[in-house]
């Protein structure tokens, strides 16, 4: 028989429940009254892209009970650096130049048309991205 366990990053739903039964069950092993959860602290779990499973957010809420002095964990006491959630995008082009234009028109979106900021995140030179828009005719 094969039981799913769907990865964390897809429960994200369960993320409160979850963090607060870890809370619940490492602070009666430790012998510490349960400390609350900063809404900063709670936002930067559900940011987090969670490539692992529930065991590495056992590890990240257990180390945060160790270096939160107080009765509330904050942002601060968490080991983990928020990533930024990237939409992906399927592409189903055939060539080269039309899966530029899907990132090019892509990145513009994510950007709200700002050139240097798309340029920036494409690792492209602005006159770069200027032309290739000329060149798909992606120009406004």
């Amino acid at each position: 028989m094969e039981i799913m366990i769907p990865s964390l990053k897809e429960r994200l739903d369960d993320l409160q429940l979850l963090v607060d039964h870890i809370i619940g069950q490492s602070s009666r092993k430790s012998g510490i009254k349960p400390p609350g959860l900063s809404s900063e602290a709670l936002k930067m779990l559900t940011n987090y892209d969670w490539p692992g499973n529930v065991r590495e957010l056992e590890n990240v809420i257990e180390r945060a009970l160790l270096l939160c002095p107080g009765d509330t964990i904050m942002k601060e006491h968490f080991t983990i650096r928020s990533r930024r959630k990237t939409r992906i995008v399927q592409l189903e082009s055939t060539t080269i130049d039309q899966g530029f234009k899907e990132m090019i028109k892509s990145a513009l979106e994510r950007c709200d048309g700002n050139v240097s900021q798309a340029a920036k995140e494409l690792n492209i030179a602005r006159s770069t991205l200027y032309r290739k828009m000329q060149q798909f005719d992606l120009v406004k």
